[in-house]
């Protein structure tokens, strides 16, 4: 009857009761409607951040429609921790049916081919990998569709949470995290990802998708890299190495997010997950990891080497940033 938090009025009046005494608790606010037929507590929502309560959205339709659905797009997407900007506000799915691209319910469907690259994950149906990934590159604005192709073919990935010898409710209930921060499953290769690009449905979106993948790198280590580069790019400015390791004073090994050795510049992103996740840097702490970070940067300056940093809002405001790599000493080699 519970699932996941889930209450479900079929299961309810299955056992005898009546499916109405949820609808009461919801408007005593015990209980939140999460759609037709399907409550949560109102204490579990009330606790969920916006992609735990997707999730939640995205179970209760699975379970109660009369044929279970085909996520594709943001909501597959999500499911493989594809690096997506924000959470998409309705489900969706493929169809079909030509009049595909509806949305009912907040549920958004999607005219395509519902026999090539689908897959499940956990108790989820969905399109696989690399059709997930060039089918967000063929819509999204181009620094977020870098983020998705990169992160597709992000060689550091976290372990498939589920085996082959898991099984019914165990195997379902495996699949619980809508934000992940490390895609799920081997990073697909660049020969895969240009073949599902040749499979899309118009020669428009294969040389979208195909101008994405050229473009792409599976050295960004986070979707602010990925997109800060995309739109250095867009800035007309030369492109920098990633991740570029070189000795400071002869005794420390510094790696760097952005190195433009020419002029001799440093570029860090600093996005949150830098200081708060558990899996960088050895398990030290948020302030250690700080200030390791201004160590560096010291160090880099004393080197002589101009230094720009930014942030998220920096970042994405193109003429803030564009002031920042100006001010490190960075030129425009082109204007787009």
């Amino acid at each position: 009857m519970d699932y996941h938090g889930l209450i479900f009025c079929s299961e309810v009046a299955a056992v005898g009761q009546d499916p109405r005494n949820l609808a009461r608790r919801a408007k005593a606010g015990q209980l939140v409607r999460v759609r037709r037929g399907v409550y949560v507590d109102g204490g579990t929502w009330k606790g969920a951040d916006t992609w735990q309560r997707y999730g939640l959205r995205a179970e209760a339709f699975n379970r109660t429609v009369a044929v279970a659905p085909t996520f594709s797009l943001q909501t597959s997407g999500l499911l493989w921790g594809l690096a997506l900007l924000g959470c998409p506000k309705d489900l969706h799915v493929l169809t079909s049916f030509q009049q595909g691209g509806r949305s009912l319910a907040g549920v958004k469907r999607h005219f395509g081919s519902m026999d090539a690259r689908l897959t499940e994950l956990g108790e989820f149906r969905t399109t696989d990998k690399a059709r997930t990934a060039v089918e967000l590159m063929a819509r999204l604005p181009f620094a977020q569709a870098v983020a998705v192709a990169d992160s597709c073919r992000r060689i550091r990935v976290a372990p498939a949470p589920w085996a082959d010898s898991v099984a019914g409710p165990e195997r379902r209930a495996l699949i619980v995290d809508w934000k992940r921060d490390t895609p799920l499953g081997p990073p697909v290769s660049l020969d895969e990802l240009r073949a599902a690009a040749l499979e899309l449905p118009s020669r428009a979106k294969t040389e979208r998708a195909t101008a994405v993948l050229e473009f792409s790198s599976d050295l960004s280590e986070s979707a602010g890299e990925s997109m800060s580069r995309a739109n250095i790019h867009i800035l007309g400015f030369r492109a920098p190495e990633l991740q570029h390791a070189f000795s400071i004073r002869g005794d420390v090994t510094a790696r760097t997010d952005f190195y433009w050795p020419r002029e001799r510049v440093v570029g860090e992103f600093d996005g949150r997950a830098k200081y708060t996740r558990t899996d960088w840097a050895s398990g030290s702490s948020v302030e250690e990891r700080v200030l390791a970070e201004k160590d560096r940067e010291n160090k880099s300056r004393a080197l002589g080497m101009g230094f720009a940093r930014w942030n998220w809002a920096e970042m994405m405001d193109l003429a803030r940033l564009e002031r920042i790599l100006s001010d490190a000493g960075l030129r425009r080699t082109s204007k787009t």
